[in-house]
């Protein structure tokens, strides 16, 4: 009826319209009045006024005022909604990251969870001699590892987790027969009827013979049943070979009765992975037909076994070809060539650099096949520097993780006289001489510095630098809890899940929720993609730090005075030496 009526001249009475059937019905109709007459004329004028085109107009406009008022309406309530959101999610994220993020299909890890409870038990398997006849202990006795095959109900079955013990290295005659001493006296315990020793409390022995059959670990190998990692093939590779995983050597008078054969037990472990515990099956099925993800294996360790790993995995990556993913996981291996403060030097304490130089005399490393041959060509004349982590690692090939403390207990114990110190508070901190602070803060900053000339090198790489005092936790419930300021929610392990995820290594259970996207607290340019750190020092957010303090409020504290929890480690100078936008 309305578009016919658009094209009726003004006044016009639409044809079979209400008004047209007024009209005529009148009209017939001979015995009304006259007056009666123009009264019902009256209402048919006004009924074709209603609906005429000149009131057409006017009925689209009070139609339209009246969708932009609920338009209005509907838009005004929407922002007034956004807005309570945004108001709950600032108050909720003031010093607790956990409570919203608990709402989003991404999990976050709150730093006040420190007590995860995953723990798994793995077995005793001594490497066959008949096979790999120089994979022996200091003593002779087999070499070792601890094996937990993957669940076959979780679908991991394709991702091997081998993790070297560390433990130091012995490099003179003194320091071997310390060694050696302490396993003597620990087999002598043990004969007189104390039970075989856990491997990870027996980092210093020579012999294998002193081992227990089982092991309880937690840390990297017990991760939660959400992780990627969950379930998968399990291999901790104990430590008696006292060489860093790096020496060849059978036992001379040279070598003082001792054997040291690292880096042949590097390679007997990675084999008997490959034909005992299926990694070559399932290359072989993804060279003979396309397979939905390569096998993965993670080659790694902490410490000794980080700094071993740092010259074997582009062997090992290279020697297995393209049918397997190779991801490298380096805890608190990285060895920085700072010199020992003038005190530790005048009792006799070598630097890390004069020791690195004594173990390649000592282990014959140069005459191996493990070092880089590039690094040797860089560094012609100084050979030990392609065994020393800081000069070695900028020619790792393979993806890796770095996971090192910016007060790693180790380099203090090197470097410091006194040794290591309990963890500095805000007393402690300042009570401490000038001198150490500085050396504190060198340590920090060289740190610093080499991982982001790291991170130029090779942007895809993952590193994780907490601001806490210790050493070597891979094996520890740190690695599933502690965090950094960074986001205050990603951890070791997520750090190493995220650094797998960018290579397309890993899948995530659809299940499962995935971690949470870095979230840049601090707005830091030291926080970089894949980089997760403290940037408060000296004591960090993991360790109750300064997790409650933003950038501006740690400038001061309650008293107006410098908070010795901020001192300047050197950002400035890291942040001088590292463009964001020259990455190459």
């Amino acid at each position: 009826m309305e578009i016919a009526m658009r094209n009726l001249p003004p006044g016009a009475k639409a044809p079979g319209s209400v008004a047209g059937s007024l009209s005529n019905s009148i009209s017939g109709s001979g015995k009304h009045n006259k007056k009666k007459q123009m009264q019902q004329q009256a209402v048919i004028d006004e009924s074709t006024r209603l609906i005429s085109t000149d009131a057409q107009p006017a009925f689209e406009g009070k139609l339209l005022k009246l969708c932009c008022y609920i338009s209005v309406t509907i838009l005004s309530l929407t922002l007034i909604i956004v807005s309570a959101l945004f108001f709950v999610y600032n108050a909720k994220t003031d010093g607790d990251s956990e409570s919203i993020f608990a709402e989003l299909p991404c999990y976050t890890k709150d730093p006040a969870i420190t007590s995860a409870l995953y723990t798994t038990t793995m077995k005793k398997i001594e490497v066959d001699l008949s096979k790999f006849p120089n994979a022996v202990c200091n003593d002779g006795s087999p070499a070792a590892y601890y094996y937990k095959p993957a669940l076959s109900n979780v679908g991991h079955e394709n991702i091997w987790n081998v993790h070297f013990e560390g433990g130091n290295w012995c490099t003179d005659e003194e320091s071997c027969d310390f060694r050696s001493r302490l396993t003597r006296y620990n087999a002598k315990k043990i004969a007189d009827g104390e039970d075989l020793k856990d491997p990870q409390s027996t980092w210093y022995v020579t012999s294998s013979k002193l081992w227990s059959d089982t092991m309880d670990v937690g840390g990297i190998f017990a991760p939660p049943p959400c992780s990627p990692l969950y379930g998968v093939h399990q291999i901790f590779v104990a430590y008696c070979s006292s060489d860093a995983w790096m020496g060849d050597m059978t036992a001379t008078n040279e070598t003082f009765g001792l054997h040291f054969q690292g880096a042949n037990i590097y390679d007997a472990v990675v084999q008997s992975v490959l034909q005992i515990h299926g990694l070559q099956p399932a290359m072989d099925k993804c060279l003979v037909e396309e397979c939905e993800k390569k096998p993965l294996l993670l080659l790694g360790g902490y410490s000794a076994g980080a700094r071993g790993t740092m010259l074997h995995i582009d062997f090992v990556r290279k020697n297995l070809g393209p049918a397997v993913n190779v991801y490298g996981v380096m805890d608190s291996g990285m060895w920085l060539d700072i010199e020992p403060e003038p005190k530790a030097v005048r009792s006799g304490r070598l630097s890390l650099k004069q020791e690195t130089i004594n173990a390649m005399a000592m282990f014959k490393v140069h005459k191996t096949s493990i070092l880089d041959w590039k690094c040797m060509d860089d560094h012609e004349g100084e050979l030990w520097k392609c065994m020393f982590p800081q000069y070695r690692m900028p020619y790792v090939q393979t993806p890796y993780v770095v996971t090192s403390s910016q007060r790693d207990a180790f380099m203090e114990l090197k470097l410091f006289a006194e040794g290591v110190q309990t963890m500095p508070d805000g007393v402690t901190w300042v009570s401490d001489s000038k001198d150490r602070r500085e050396m504190h803060q060198k340590i920090s900053s060289t740190f610093l510095e080499t991982i982001f000339s790291l991170k130029k090198l090779r942007p895809d790489n993952a590193f994780f630098s907490a601001a806490c005092l210790d050493h070597a936790v891979s094996l520890d419930q740190k690695y599933l809890n502690w965090v950094t300021t960074r986001d205050f929610s990603t951890t070791m392990l997520t750090a190493l899940e995220k650094g797998l995820d960018r290579f397309g290594f890993i899948t995530y259970d659809e299940t499962c929720p995935k971690p949470c996207p870095a979230r840049n607290v601090e707005n830091d340019t030291l926080h970089t993609d894949l980089v997760f750190l403290d940037t408060c020092f000296p004591v960090g957010a993991a360790c109750g730090g300064c997790h409650a303090y933003t950038h501006e409020e740690r400038k001061s504290n309650t008293h107006g005075e410098s908070d010795p929890r901020d001192h300047s480690v050197g950002y400035e100078i890291v942040l001088a030496n590292y463009s964001m936008g020259d990455r190459r």
